[in-house]
C-alpha cells in the first residue's frame, strides 16, 4: 500500500485547487500550501486558467491572514492573467480584493479606485452577486472616510440588490456593514438592532461562519451601551463558535471583546487573562490591527492598576504595531494616550513630542479623508459616465 504522502503527491492540480478553494477561509495556511503545490505542478504547463485560480486562492488566503503585501502581489499577478485570458469574472474578483486590501490598510482613495473598477467589471460580466459585495465594501470605505450619508446610500443599494437576488449571505454581509457604519457614526442603539437582525438571519439560515463575528460585534456594542451582562453572554458565544470553527481572526477578536467588557466592569484580572489569551491565539499571525487593540487595552488595565511603567510599555507596543500596520488613525490614538500619560508623570519633553506626532498624524488623517472624498467623487463620475455610454 502506498503511503499517504505518495498518494497526495499523485493528486492532480485540479483536485488540489478544489481543496484549496474550499479551505482558504478556515485554514488559509493550508490553502496556500496547496496552491503553491499546484504552481509547482503547472511549471511550464499551458494550463493558464488553473494558474489563475491558484493565484486567486493564494491572494484570498494571504488576505485572510492579514498579509497585505503577499495578498496584493498575488492579486496583481492574477489580474495580469485575467487580461491575458479575457476572464472578466476573475478580473472583478481581483479588483475587489485589491480594494479590500487597500481599505484594510487605511488607504481609502486607492481602495475606492479599485472598488469602482471592480463594480464596473462585475456589472459588465453580469456578476450581480459580486456587484452587491463590492457595493458593501464601497459603503464601508465611505464610512471610514466619515462620509456617512454616502455610505448609507450605497449600503442601502447593496442591501436592496442582495434581497432582489434572494442571496441571504450577501444580505447578511450588507446588514453587518450597515451595523458597523452605525456604530462608527455613534448610533449604538441602531447598530445593536442591525447586528441583532444579522445574527437572527445567520441563525435561521445556518450561516455558521458569521456567528462568531455577529456575537462579538454585539458584545462590543452592548459593552459601549453599558449592558455588560448581555455583552459577556455574546462574548462567550463568540468564543464558543470561533473555537469550534478554528477561525483565528474570530477567535482573537472574540477574546479581545471579552477583555474589554471585563475591563469596563472593573474585573481587571479577568480582563488581563482574556487579552493575554487573545495574544496567545494570535501568536505568529500577522493580525497587526488586533495586536494594536489588545496592547492598548492592556495599557488601559495597567493604568487602572496604577502601574505607569507597564502602561507606557503597552501603549508604546500598541504604537509600534500601528506603525507596522501603517494605520495612521491608530497611531494618533496611541500618541494621544502616551501624551496624557507623560503629562501625568510631569515629563514635558515627552508630552510635547507625542503631541507633535499626534498633530502630524491627525493632519494625515484629514488629508486622507479629503483626498478620499475627491477620489470617490471622481470614481463615481467615471462609473456613471461608463454606464451612460454603455
Amino acid at each position: 500500500m502506498r503511503s499517504a504522502s505518495l498518494q497526495q503527491n499523485d493528486r492532480s492540480p485540479e483536485s488540489l485547487l478544489q481543496e484549496a478553494e474550499k479551505v482558504w477561509e478556515k485554514d488559509p495556511s493550508r490553502a496556500i500550501e496547496l496552491a503553491e503545490r499546484v504552481e509547482t505542478l503547472l511549471d511550464g504547463s499551458p494550463e493558464e486558467a488553473l494558474l489563475l485560480r491558484s493565484l486567486i486562492v493564494q491572494g484570498q488566503s494571504w488576505y485572510h491572514l492579514g498579509s497585505w503585501g503577499e495578498a496584493e502581489e498575488s492579486f496583481m499577478a492574477a489580474l495580469h492573467w485575467t487580461r491575458h485570458l479575457g476572464d472578466g469574472l476573475a478580473a472583478g474578483t481581483c479588483l475587489y480584493f485589491l480594494g479590500l486590501i487597500a481599505l484594510r490598510q487605511g488607504e481609502i482613495p486607492p481602495a475606492l479606485e479599485w472598488l469602482f473598477q471592480a463594480k464596473e467589471r462585475q456589472s459588465a460580466s453580469g456578476d450581480r452577486a459580486g456587484e452587491a459585495h463590492t457595493l458593501c465594501t464601497i459603503g464601508s470605505a465611505y464610512g471610514a472616510a466619515g462620509r456617512y450619508r454616502e455610505a448609507g446610500e450605497v449600503l442601502a443599494e447593496a442591501l436592496a440588490l442582495a434581497r432582489k437576488l434572494g442571496n441571504r449571505r450577501i444580505e447578511l454581509g450588507a446588514l453587518g456593514s450597515v451595523a458597523t457604519l452605525l456604530a462608527s457614526s455613534g448610533d449604538l442603539v441602531q447598530a445593536r438592532a442591525r447586528y441583532e437582525e444579522a445574527l437572527t438571519l445567520a441563525q435561521s439560515h445556518d450561516f455558521q461562519a458569521f456567528l462568531p463575528q455577529a456575537h462579538y460585534a454585539l458584545c462590543s456594542v452592548l459593552s459601549e451601551l453599558g449592558e455588560t451582562e448581555k455583552a459577556l453572554w455574546h462574548g462567550f458565544e463568540a468564543v464558543r463558535f470561533a473555537d469550534d470553527q478554528g477561525a483565528v481572526r474570530s477567535r482573537v477578536g472574540a477574546r479581545k471583546a471579552l477583555g474589554t467588557v471585563y475591563r469596563k466592569r472593573g474585573q481587571l484580572d479577568e480582563a488581563d487573562r482574556w487579552l493575554h489569551d487573545a495574544l496567545a491565539v494570535a501568536e505568529g499571525e500577522p493580525l497587526l490591527e488586533i495586536w494594536t487593540a489588545c496592547f492598548h487595552e492592556l495599557g488601559l488595565i495597567a493604568r487602572l492598576r496604577g502601574d505607569a511603567f507597564l502602561t507606557k510599555q503597552y501603549f508604546e507596543a500598541a504604537l509600534q504595531q500601528a506603525i507596522d500596520e501603517g494605520n495612521v488613525a491608530d497611531q494618533a490614538e496611541e500618541h494621544r494616550a502616551l501624551a496624557d500619560l507623560c503629562e501625568s508623570e510631569g515629563d514635558l519633553p515627552a508630552t510635547i513630542r507625542h503631541l507633535r506626532a499626534l498633530i502630524q498624524a491627525e493632519d494625515v488623517v484629514r488629508r486622507q479623508s479629503a483626498r478620499s472624498e475627491f477620489m470617490a467623487a471622481m470614481a463615481r463620475l467615471e462609473w456613471e459616465k461608463s454606464q451612460s455610454e454603455a
